[in-house]
């Protein structure tokens, strides 16, 4: 749900910008689940600002069982970020995943 947490914080956020912002199988919206429709508010989407984010990665597998991949198209458009769809990797919640680990070490 990192993609709607990192909204909601960076609407109120007023310190200096980050350098990034990764997103991973981060869905876009409540995928229909009962517990979870409050959650997603598309107004504090867009409230956050791109400018506070750096630059934004937004990572997916095209066979996640859980978030569509399209929801990377939504977010890419929203925080105009990068987008990385890894092969049948299902929902990257390997222990370890290189291109996250390549991606950070950019900025070290």
């Amino acid at each position: 749900l990192g993609g709607a947490l990192i909204a909601r914080y960076f609407s109120a956020y007023e310190k200096d910008p980050f350098l990034a912002c990764f997103l991973v199988a981060a869905p876009y919206d409540d995928l229909d689940w009962d517990n979870l429709k409050g959650f997603f508010d598309e107004s504090t989407m867009k409230a956050s600002s791109c400018k506070k984010m750096g630059k934004v990665y937004i990572l997916a597998s095209d066979d996640d069982p859980h978030v569509p991949v399209e929801h990377c198209k939504k977010f890419e458009e929203l925080f105009d970020g990068k987008v990385f769809v890894e092969k049948n990797m299902e929902h990257l919640w390997q222990p370890q995943y290189d291109r996250l680990r390549e991606l950070i070490l950019e900025f070290a």
